[in-house]
């Protein structure tokens, strides 16, 4: 059985589907424009939301995708994965712009600053780390947390405020 993706308009009637294929994280652009997916295949797709055409297919993971997001200019998206790396890479062309490494365990939450400048990520090693998207460069590691970070977050204010939430149903700010 074929796995779809479903996009609705307000009013409720189906607008389009897209054919997934064990995807684990699907996010759009924030124009609207364009769908990512990340797969158990251990790729990320790019697609047309208005069409349904599949625009590129980026291959490099070594592991299950386990979150996809856009960078606010919808130029740039970035994928984690359970390779233990997060990859950045370019909307247009499908070139890897950063190969983000160091974490012992599974990415399991990828999120841009509102200023494209920096990524978040939050792991099943119990870290976050900032990076800088230009250089590569860990910017911050934050320890201390009892368990995996499942998801994480800017402000818009391009603050470093994270708030995530926990397995023991916490929510860290």
């Amino acid at each position: 059985m074929a796995n779809l993706a479903y996009t609705w308009k307000s009013s409720g009637r189906n607008y389009d589907s897209l054919k997934l294929i064990k995807e684990s994280s699907v996010v759009f652009s924030s124009d609207g424009r364009q769908v990512a997916s990340g797969s158990d295949d251990e790729t990320v797709r790019l697609w047309d939301s208005i069409t349904g055409t599949k625009l590129q297919i980026l291959r490099d993971h070594t592991g299950s995708i386990g979150s996809i997001v856009f960078s606010p200019d919808n130029k740039k998206v970035a994928s984690g994965s359970d390779d233990g790396t997060v990859r950045l890479w370019d909307t247009t062309t499908g070139a890897i712009l950063q190969i983000f490494k160091g974490y012992t365990r599974w990415i399991n939450s990828v999120a841009f600053s509102p200023d494209n400048k920096q990524i978040a990520t939050g792991s099943g090693d119990k870290t976050i780390r900032l990076w800088d998207t230009t250089t590569g460069a860990i910017l911050q590691r934050l320890e201390g947390h009892t368990d995996s970070i499942y998801s994480v977050v800017f402000s818009y204010q391009i603050e470093l405020r994270m708030p995530y939430p926990s397995k023991h149903g916490q929510l860290i700010a």
